[in-house]
């Protein structure tokens, strides 16, 4: 029996994590203080080349990360978010590129949002999340009920699909700008979860080569 398990266990694994991306859970109610967040979604993104991959993300105060999951849940690329500079990684080829976050955001993800901007736009907390100078920026859509349906801010427009039930969190997001156009659905969404110290260490800056972004695209178009 113990070497039946043995052979079978690597599929297993495989499964599990498949199911755990796949199985929907959301909080009932959204804390009124969010430290951190994170969760799994399907997000499709057209712009000059079509991304279509699940994706992993963890927000942390002043910090964010994205996995860029494969079809079996391994990493085929990760986007460290910082305030000041952001990283863009692939991990398999052991290569980075620095620059900007809205760059990066934008340059792979389609969302041309700052921090702050992507945290609100993942949970819809909206007013709570934004300073009162960003949150005028922005024109929102809202139902009868004064929940947040849509909005814009210069080029980039969203709507939401639909929201999980019995809570203005947004399960299915569409968005388009000058540049591209996509849809984001989430799957899982967490608060307030304990975070390990590891989730955001800049080691790969020891390990990693630095790339220029057209070097990054170049391996990318070639298949990562």
């Amino acid at each position: 029996m113990l070497n039946l398990f043995k052979k079978f266990f690597p599929i297993l694994s495989i499964l599990f994590i498949i199911f755990t991306q796949n199985c929907h859970f959301i909080p009932r109610t959204v804390p009124t203080y969010i430290e951190s967040f994170e969760g799994y979604a399907s997000l499709r993104v057209k712009n000059s080349q079509i991304l279509k991959s699940k994706i992993a993300f963890l927000f942390f105060k002043d910090k964010g990360r994205v996995d860029i999951l494969g079809l079996l849940g391994s990493t085929r690329a990760q986007i460290f978010l910082h305030s000041n500079i952001s990283y863009f990684l692939l991990p398999k080829r052991e290569v980075y590129w620095a620059g900007p976050s809205e760059k990066i955001m934008k340059t792979f993800l389609g969302f041309n949002l700052n921090m702050s901007e992507i945290k609100a736009f993942l949970t819809g907390q909206w007013k709570n999340i934004l300073s009162e100078e960003s949150f005028e920026k922005w024109k929102f859509l809202k139902d009868k009920d004064g929940k947040v349906i849509g909005g814009s801010r210069e080029s980039f427009i969203f709507e939401i699909k639909e929201f999980f039930k019995g809570t203005s969190i947004p399960k299915t997001i569409i968005f388009s700008s000058l540049e591209s156009n996509g849809k984001i659905k989430i799957f899982t969404l967490k608060f307030n979860q304990p975070i390990k110290p590891s989730a955001f260490s800049k080691f790969f800056l020891k390990y990693y080569e630095k790339k220029t972004l057209d070097e990054i695209m170049e391996l990318l178009e070639n298949g990562n």
